[in-house]
C-alpha cells in the first residue's frame, strides 16, 4: 500500500521505517530468510524518474536513497530538508559521466537518462 495512505493524522504516533537496501532479488531473499520482516506492514513510495541511471532497474524502481528521501519528505512534510541527499546523488551521476566521458556515458545509459539530464 502507498505510504501516503499509512501516514497517521496524529503527529505523536510513533513510526519506524525498516529499509532493505539491495537489488529486488536480494530484498526478496532478506524477506524470505527473516519471516518476522515479512510479517510487518509493507509500504511503497511513489517515485518519479530515477536519478540513479547507473544500474538497471524496473521502470517503477529507483534507488534506496530516492525511496528514503521520498518517504521522509512525505512523513515530515518538508521535501526541501532532504534535497541535499538528492543533490549528492546528482553529483555522483555527474562524476560518473565525467569519468566515463560523455560519449561512453550516452552509449551505455542513453535509454535510462531522465529528461532533466
Amino acid at each position: 500500500m502507498p505510504l501516503s495512505e499509512r501516514v497517521p493524522d496524529d503527529a505523536a504516533f510513533p513510526l519506524q521505517l525498516i529499509v532493505l537496501d539491495g537489488t529486488w532479488s536480494k530484498a526478496r531473499r532478506i524477506l524470505r530468510l527473516n519471516p518476522w520482516l515479512a510479517d510487518l506492514p509493507q509500504v511503497r513510495v511513489e517515485l518519479g524518474p530515477s536519478r540513479y541511471v547507473l544500474r538497471k532497474r524496473a521502470p517503477e524502481g529507483g534507488s534506496t536513497l530516492e525511496a528514503v528521501v521520498a518517504a521522509l519528505s512525505l512523513l515530515e512534510g518538508s521535501p526541501e530538508r532532504f534535497a541535499p541527499f538528492l543533490l549528492a546523488l546528482d553529483q555522483l551521476m555527474q562524476f560518473q559521466r565525467e569519468a566515463m566521458g560523455e560519449e561512453r556515458f550516452q552509449q551505455d545509459f542513453r535509454d535510462r537518462l531522465p529528461t532533466w539530464s
